[in-house]
């Protein structure tokens, strides 16, 4: 059983609107969200609001007979038949009798019940919420659920099923013709997928294994938080892996270097990538950062400060250290970085994620 779309607005923080995005979120194949939904004026039709929006306490505020109403809710890129039926949710505080409506065409108006099912008489592809009431209160969020096809999607009428909430992943169950994003747990430093049944993490495949299988296009990835791409490359075997050292390559696998600018040197091995290439298997691949800015151990040289932009390449311990000019022009293939400067934390990474900085330094890949 499967809903065709999901679109949640609303304003606010606190628990209900974050029960209720987790919900939705984990029952529906196709998502459109913003938490700034009464806020955001694209989302209301002005001529038909009448509420008032307080911009300190993010909510809307009414008297009787003030109303709020949508605009069309629905995706056209996703809606192919008539709306037949949604789930409205409304967290409001009133001292009178809420009264929530739902269109599907646009213009005749049907009561709905907050948190139940409802079923249009009227079907089409507009569809619209309004809430008003006979008290005074405050509106703090809103969500809405919708299903456009019954025939293909199955019936959500009569309740929300364990069917319903199966995490079958965005786009449905897997299959050939059916790219599905799928709950998963991924390993954070090999990306190896632990987990296909569910964990907060998303796949890509067309069959129900731990096969990520098929591709996605997009305009711009945003990464907001680690820093460096980094490239899994063979482990050799027995060697072990210090993130923030330096590594060179040989036929067998990638090994930590041990001769000062040394032949062969791949780069820094990072435990703060944000992207990572190739498949990690645990124990015998190397996160190696070709691009971006990584933290990386550095020798300490008596009497001297490393200076942003300093040219570096490995030493014997597989720390960076200074490379002289000279060494540059005639081993260009062994600057591994340049310098940029100390961190200013112990710690680096999103709450619950951080790594230990431990006296590294960043540069930045070359």
């Amino acid at each position: 059983m499967r809903l065709s779309e999901l679109q949640v607005s609303g304003i606010g923080g606190g628990d209900f609107e974050t029960d209720i995005y987790q919900d939705l979120l984990n029952t529906s194949v196709y998502m459109n969200c913003s938490w700034d939904g009464f806020r955001n004026k694209l989302l209301v039709n002005e001529p038909n609001t009448t509420m008032t929006h307080d911009a300190e306490l993010n909510i809307w505020t009414f008297t009787p007979s003030q109303i709020i109403e949508s605009i069309n809710l629905a995706d056209p890129l996703h809606i192919t038949a008539s709306i037949e039926e949604c789930l409205v949710s409304v967290d409001i505080i009133d001292s009178g009798t809420t009264v929530i409506e739902v269109s599907a065409d646009g213009s005749n108006w049907e009561l709905t019940i907050n948190n139940q099912i409802h079923e249009f008489i009227y079907t089409g592809t507009s569809l619209r919420i309004r809430v008003s009431s006979d008290g005074t209160g405050e509106l703090r969020s809103w969500g809405v659920l919708y299903n456009v096809d019954d025939s293909v999607y199955g019936s959500i009428d009569g309740g929300i099923t364990d069917e319903l909430i199966n995490p079958t992943g965005l786009g449905g169950p897997p299959g050939v013709d059916n790219p599905t994003f799928r709950s998963c747990e991924i390993d954070e430093l090999t990306g190896v997928i632990t987990d296909t049944d569910e964990g907060n993490d998303f796949m890509l495949n067309s069959e129900p294994d731990a096969s990520p299988d098929q591709m996605f296009i997009a305009q711009k990835l945003w990464n907001a938080v680690w820093n460096d791409i980094a490239d899994f490359q063979p482990l050799f075997e027995g060697e072990h892996i210090v993130h923030g050292k330096c590594y060179y390559d040989t036929e067998n696998g990638a090994r930590l270097c041990n001769v000062y600018c040394q032949k062969a040197v791949i780069g820094i091995a990072s435990d703060t990538f944000g992207y990572g290439l190739g498949i990690g298997i645990p124990s015998n691949t190397l996160p190696v950062a070709i691009a971006g800015f990584v933290l990386a151990y550095l020798d300490d040289i008596e009497g001297y400060e490393y200076q942003s932009g300093d040219i570096l390449t490995n030493s014997h311990s597989a720390n960076l250290t200074l490379m002289t000019r000279d060494e540059a022009t005639h081993y260009p293939e062994r600057i591994v970085a340049t310098y940029k400067r100390k961190p200013k934390r112990e710690m680096f990474g999103p709450e619950g994620k951080e790594v230990k900085v431990d006296g590294r330094h960043w540069v930045k890949v070359k």
